[in-house]
């Protein structure tokens, strides 16, 4: 069970293109192979991250070695914004589940820029409460809810998403 996170997707085209080309000219493109980490939980954020192409996961694991995914990030969609902003630590571990190409700007340099664009900043607030959210929600299902109901639920969430074809 984890969420597939779109609060995030397309940030950088929802800002204005003057504060999106200014954003762009201080980011730089990295790739990573399948399977490859990104950062490892607990450690400082170092960087804010933008999905060009391919899928990220960000799991989180227990002292005792249990995993649970936190989101899937697709194209256009950021990563792990909280640690950037809040000059904390990684809360999970990002890792390519595809071969990934992602964009990046050093965590002190994004603060900086969103502290200073207001319009950038409220889309990461939005973005880290919409998280904060998703994740309640999850907890609330895992403590409250027995498994056949999670996944009933879960199967019906996804079909929702899925568009018919009528004409068949």
């Amino acid at each position: 069970v984890f969420m597939e996170q779109d609060t995030c997707s397309n940030v950088l085209g929802s800002l204005d293109s003057d504060i999106r080309s200014n954003l762009l000219e201080i980011m730089q493109e990295e790739s990573f192979l399948a399977g490859e980490q990104i950062f490892a939980q607990g450690d400082p954020a170092s960087d804010f991250f933008v999905v060009v192409s391919g899928r990220v996961k960000v799991k989180r694991v227990t002292r005792d070695g249990h995993e649970m995914i936190l989101c899937m990030i697709g194209q256009d969609g950021c990563f792990c914004p909280l640690a950037v902003m809040d000059d904390g630590t990684q809360l999970g571990m990002a890792q390519a589940a595809t071969n990934v190409a992602l964009l990046s700007v050093k965590a002190a340099d994004f603060r900086k820029f969103y502290q200073n664009n207001p319009q950038l900043a409220n889309k990461m607030i939005k973005t880290c409460l919409h998280d904060m959210r998703q994740l309640v929600e999850r907890l609330e299902s895992l403590t409250f809810e027995n498994l056949k109901r999670r996944l009933a639920r879960i199967l019906l969430e996804k079909s929702v998403a899925i568009p018919i074809d009528h004409t068949t």
